[in-house]
Order: C-alpha cells, then sequence, then structure tokens
C-alpha cells in the first residue's frame, strides 16, 4: 500500500513537472516569436505582410502550442503532438539557421534551435510515459 501511495506521489509529481516545463517554455518561445512575428512584418504601406519564411516558422510553434494545451487535458495526444511538432521546429529552425549564418560561422550553430525545441521533445516523451503507466495502474487495478 504504501509503495503505491509513493509511486503515485511520484508520477504526479513528475506529471506536473512535464506540465510546467513545456508550458513554460511555449510562454517564452511565443512571446518572443509572436511578438517579433507582429511588430517585425509591416510593408511601407502598414499592412501586415509577414514574409513566407515567418509563416513557415509560425506553424510549428502554433504546433507546440495546442500540443501543450491539449497534454493538459489528454496526455497521450498531448504528448505525441508534442512529439510531432518537436521535428518540424528543430529541422525548420535548423535550416533557417544554416541559411542565415555567415561564412566564417561553425555549421554547429545551426544546432542551437534544435536544442531549444528539446524541451518539448522531453515534455512530449514524459506525457506518453505517464499515460502508458497510468494506464497500466488502472488495468491492474481492475484486475
Amino acid at each position: 500500500m504504501e509503495k503505491s501511495i509513493k509511486s503515485t506521489k511520484r508520477m504526479n509529481w513528475s506529471r506536473w513537472t512535464a506540465r510546467i516545463i513545456s508550458s513554460v517554455i511555449i510562454l517564452i518561445w511565443g512571446g518572443v516569436f509572436f511578438s517579433q512575428l507582429f511588430t517585425n512584418y509591416y510593408d511601407e504601406t502598414g499592412s501586415f505582410a509577414p514574409s513566407e519564411g515567418a509563416i513557415y516558422a509560425s506553424v510549428p510553434i502554433i504546433i507546440l502550442l495546442v500540443g501543450t494545451i491539449i497534454a493538459w487535458l489528454n496526455e497521450k495526444w498531448g504528448g505525441i503532438i508534442l512529439i510531432a511538432g518537436y521535428f518540424p521546429a528543430a529541422i525548420g529552425g535548423y535550416l533557417q539557421a544554416v541559411s542565415n549564418l555567415p561564412p566564417e560561422a561553425s555549421a554547429a550553430a545551426g544546432f542551437i534551435p534544435v536544442i531549444l525545441y528539446l524541451p518539448f521533445l522531453i515534455s512530449g516523451i514524459l506525457f506518453i510515459l505517464f499515460w502508458s503507466k497510468n494506464r497500466i495502474k488502472k488495468t491492474k487495478k481492475g484486475l
């Protein structure tokens, strides 16, 4: 009985850790990205005209935001969306960073976006693990 209570407390603590990590990171990324999107993409006439690259860069952020919100409600699907959203965000960030690097810069600098998006991948994996552990516990409890 005592072991079950400890594992439940540990799982709840870990679940909240994953929620907090993904929420804090999406607030930081979303705040920085969307503030840039809405302040730097106006043309000479004052109308909103983001570049094609800015639109492509916003899609993974929106996917990660949706995944974070869904993970609060449904860990399985939120985790899947976070993991699936990590890859286009990381690959797109890498490609954009490499294309904007000066010739004398190291190609390793292109991996900075890959590393910065890593908390979403970790959170997604944690959500999937907690969902599966919770499912196993319910199945054992029902037996």
